[in-house]
């Protein structure tokens, strides 16, 4: 059979725009908005004009000039940038000035995602990114393709071809038998095995938003409010009230986009498992398809978010080696669903895996919430006397400049400030102890973290690649012992930490460990 593959292929042209996306708007707004004005201010030097309209000329002529390099070494750049797949590597090189080429083995990929924001749907181009199976290339496959659809497709079924097929004969049955299509991302017009309604998505993008952001927002908006109302108060200038104002939008623009994002990637979310992948796409401006090889997952992990844990909903993603930007700590199987439709939609997709309720793992030691309330008590016992020393010698002479408030009204607020932070510690506390667990399987071990939020991660023996084991000197007082799990994956999903818990716990989990690796 004649071996297939692709060589010299090229990105498709609109690379060149998607590179210089700063050089055409500022050509456009130049020649296209100020045309008639250019070319009389022309006019008026060639026929003597003064030096200030010589000079504006020269340096604008010197930007446009810029822009137009910037444009050639774009479309340099893209004649000079070929793939190639052929002799099971893949082969990304750029001969420009810098020449820089990447190679992998067919058999180091995981797998080949597509991704479209709304330029490349208008258009109609893919962007393809290479995941790897290995921790050395897997941070490094930073290849700009993109492609019409018919080659972003034929370039994907080819690398999939030869990923599921070690030699001439396998990849001959496979074709014959189309296997390769039962490996291609599901069409629109394919059932797919999960498919979530618009008002689902809605409800998936609320219970994702983390505290983190809620509180960010609202600490904001509460910025917002007081620089308006100090602002007023102070009779200070409209401009400097406008600066003020302006810096605190920048920081809503900055967390808004980030909630936002998060809506318009749960939009649309569909996953399908074919074979030993599972396919998912979504995004609403964005689309973002891509594929989790079953092969590839070193644990499987079940996240709630505080508003997720009021309205009882779970996120389901795996760990594995391989991972793409917002992603790179693991791929998402799931956004939030509700918590009861967990087993079912499992079940569709990954079989392999299952969820383990709360009620099954065992608890932290109550010695182990004991010592925390202990030490968060203590911690900010030491902080209030000292935030309350420090404002008592503060002089009153200090306030005379401040009219917004007084010495007494400080301390008052300091107090509540306290007051406020001490209670959210010890109500994390306190969810902690309720949350946390462990639970040995025959072939598996589950950790349950989190407080306000929590996340359980499962992860098979068999994919732990260090067990530690950590006791300090007081834990031992208490008979406990914590410590962590190192995994094949991507940096921040390679540690997952134990709870603290009984040492006869942790000494259990060690010999069911080397029972699976001896």
């Amino acid at each position: 059979m004649e071996t297939k593959e692709i060589r010299n292929l090229r990105n498709h042209p609109t690379y060149m725009i998607e590179s210089s996306w700063g050089a055409v708007l500022v050509l456009f707004m130049m020649f296209f908005n100020g045309i008639d004005s250019w070319i009389k201010e022309i006019q008026s030097v060639l026929e003597g004009g003064d030096k200030a309209t010589i000079y504006v000329i020269g340096i604008t002529g010197g930007i446009v000039l810029f822009f137009l390099i910037a444009l050639f070494f774009s479309f340099f750049r893209w004649r000079k940038t070929t793939l190639t797949i052929a002799d099971g590597s893949l082969t990304w090189e750029q001969a420009t000035i810098f020449s820089k080429r990447q190679e992998f083995s067919i058999s180091s990929i995981s797998n080949v995602n597509l991704e479209q924001n709304l330029f490349e749907r208008i258009v109609g181009t893919y962007k393809l990114k290479i995941d790897t199976s290995s921790i050395s290339t897997a941070e490094s496959t930073d290849m700009k393709i993109i492609l019409g659809k018919k080659e972003a497709m034929e370039v994907r079924n080819l690398i999939l071809y030869m990923m599921n097929a070690d030699d001439e004969d396998a990849t001959e049955k496979a074709q014959q038998e189309g296997e390769g299509k039962n490996h291609s991302l599901p069409m629109e017009d394919e059932n797919y095995d999960v498919a979530l309604t618009s008002s689902e998505n809605f409800m998936c993008a609320v219970a994702g938003i983390r505290e983190g952001q809620l509180v960010a927002l609202i600490m904001i908006l509460f910025g917002l409010n007081a620089t308006l109302g100090l602002g007023l108060a102070n009779h200070e200038s409209i401009g400097a009230i406008f600066a003020t104002v302006l810096i605190w939008f920048s920081f809503l623009y900055s967390v808004g986009k980030d909630l936002v994002t998060s809506f318009l990637r749960t939009y649309n979310f569909k996953v399908a498992r074919r074979k030993d992948h599972i396919y998912i796409t979504s995004g609403a401006i964005k689309i973002r398809s891509y594929s989790v090889p079953v092969n590839q997952i070193q644990a499987i992990r079940f996240q709630s978010t505080l508003i997720g844990r009021i309205m009882k909903r779970v996120s389901v993603s795996v760990i594995n080696v391989s991972g793409e930007g917002e992603d790179v700590d693991g791929q998402w199987l799931l956004p939030a669903i509700a918590y009861k439709d967990i087993p079912t939609v499992l079940e569709r997709i990954l079989p392999e895996m299952s969820f383990t309720e709360q009620s099954l793992l065992e608890k932290r030691p109550k010695s182990v919430q004991g010592r925390e309330l202990f030490r968060t008590i203590f911690i900010f016992f030491v902080i209030g006397v000292g935030v309350f020393f420090g404002l008592h010698w503060i002089p009153e002479e200090a306030f005379e400049d401040i009219e917004v408030i007084d010495k007494m009204s400080l301390q008052v607020l300091a107090g509540i400030v306290w007051i406020v932070f001490t209670f959210i510690f010890l109500i994390m506390d306190i969810l902690r102890q309720k949350t946390e667990g462990i639970l040995i399987k025959e072939d598996s071990v589950v950790l349950r973290r989190g407080s306000y939020s929590w996340m359980q991660v499962e992860v098979p023996f068999e994919r732990i690649q260090v067990l530690d084991v950590r006791q300090s000197f007081i834990d031992r007082w208490f008979g406990q012992k914590d410590g962590s799990l190192h995994l094949l994956a991507s940096k921040l999903a390679s540690t997952q930490n134990i709870p603290k818990m009984k040492s006869t716990t942790l000494e259990k989990l060690q010999q069911a460990f080397q029972n699976t690796i001896y």
